[in-house]
């Protein structure tokens, strides 16, 4: 039996399905800062539902490669489109497929399983999917992810760009300890709401000016 967790992350309502309480654990600590009693009015709402296999999709007829190649430097991924069905399917490492639906505010998120000869079934792990597929929902509503640390600091949001190791997170912890507020040093999402341009972490939502 599924559970659902409502969370609104960026200004848009995700609502995210599993079979597993395990996995809902895992997205309850991850979103522990976002997480709310029903949708947010006013806040598009996206569905999120994580299934044990994969072999039970089977991509459309007219689908269109649109990109391939690493993903992250770790392993290899095939994006496709259809425009038949109005989804864009994420191949990633032939044992996650992620598949996004416009159309219908939806996307299903397939994990690869096996089943033991003692009966246990071994499923991939849902944290290897959960930030690739949260980068793809963002964009459906215009909230884009960068690479990045972020404080705030007397109500404004200040980001920090570099590459792994460049400084952002020792920079971002130095103003904290004099008294900025922490927002993460990992994923920053950029935003518009209300004609103010936003930036939001998994940690909180700050103007940018």
């Amino acid at each position: 039996m599924a559970t659902e967790l409502v969370t609104n992350i960026a200004g848009v309502n995700v609502l995210w399905q599993s079979d597993s309480k395990v996995e809902m654990d895992e997205l309850r600590v991850l979103f522990r800062y976002h997480r709310a009693e029903a949708p947010l009015p006013g806040c598009p709402v996206h569905h999120v539902q994580y299934l044990p296999v994969y072999e039970s999709y089977q991509l459309p007829s007219d689908v269109q490669l649109r990109w391939e190649g690493e993903y992250l430097g770790q392993c290899e991924a095939q994006l496709y489109t259809s425009p038949s069905t109005g989804e864009d399917i994420l191949v990633y490492s032939n044992e996650i497929w992620i598949v996004h639906n416009r159309r219908e505010g939806r996307s299903l998120c397939y994990l690869y399983s096996r089943r033991r000869a003692e009966g246990r079934i071994d499923r991939h792990a849902m944290k290897d999917a959960v930030i690739i597929l949260l980068h793809m929902v963002m964009a459906m509503y215009h909230r884009y992810v960068i690479h990045a640390a972020a404080v705030e600091l007397n109500g404004v949001a200040h980001i920090f760009l570099g590459e792994s190791g460049h400084g952002k997170s020792t920079l971002s912890t130095d103003l904290v300890m004099q008294g900025a507020g922490y927002m993460g040093d990992d994923l920053v999402f950029l935003y518009e709401q209300d004609g103010v341009a936003m930036a939001g972490s998994l940690l909180s939502d700050t103007k940018m000016i």
